[in-house]
């Protein structure tokens, strides 16, 4: 088995997903997708959930890479972060954006993949939360910092699902690193309470 072979069939899957959705994946259409054998999906990936979970991975794999191509550390400054974000949701990778969205409604029913969605989602908060220390010129409590990259986080959820039901254009990289800004400033903003 073969690590290229099991990235085709996956990249293969993705495409599949966004075009055809959840219940449109089937281990006959990555193959045919694939322009290979029918049944070489199968050998690969025995069962559907095999298959979604191999995806998912993929999915986040691929994520984590253009997060290391823009900076090796994982280190984005907002300005990275608003440029990957509108990378996202943009050709070639819109596919795998629609397909990332399609797995989170099939987590919704299947908590192994939901538990795995959820460990994809605090790598990404953790380089969100990342991005935001720089941003703040005062020192910021760690929970704080996270509560933070959650906000902001829930914010690029939100842009990325309403350009793929919409399939509108996604907002300007300007526009995009100053809701970042404002956000991850307004949720990292500590003033007195009251006694």
């Amino acid at each position: 088995m073969t690590t290229d072979r099991r990235e085709l069939l996956c990249d293969c899957a993705i495409v599949v997903l966004a075009r055809a959705g959840a219940r449109g994946l089937s281990h006959h259409k990555v193959d045919d997708e694939a322009g290979i054998a029918r049944g070489s999906t199968s050998y690969y990936y025995r069962t559907r959930a095999a298959l979604i979970e191999a995806v998912l991975e993929r999915v986040t794999q691929l994520d984590l890479l253009d997060v290391l191509s823009i900076n090796e550390t994982g280190n984005l400054s907002i300005a990275d972060a608003a440029k990957l974000i509108r990378s996202w949701l943009l050709e070639p990778r819109i596919e795998r954006t629609i397909a990332k969205h399609e797995l989170f409604l099939v987590g919704a029913r299947d908590e192994e993949l939901a538990e795995k969605l959820s460990q994809n989602r605090k790598m990404m908060v953790q380089i969100i939360s990342n991005s935001a220390q720089k941003l703040v010129p005062h020192r910021v409590p760690p929970d704080e910092l996270l509560r933070a990259a959650n906000m902001a986080s829930w914010l690029i959820d939100g842009i990325m699902f309403t350009v793929v039901r919409e399939r509108s254009s996604p907002p300007p990289e300007q526009e995009l690193r100053r809701d970042l800004e404002n956000i991850l400033k307004l949720a990292t903003t500590t003033e007195a309470q009251p006694s």
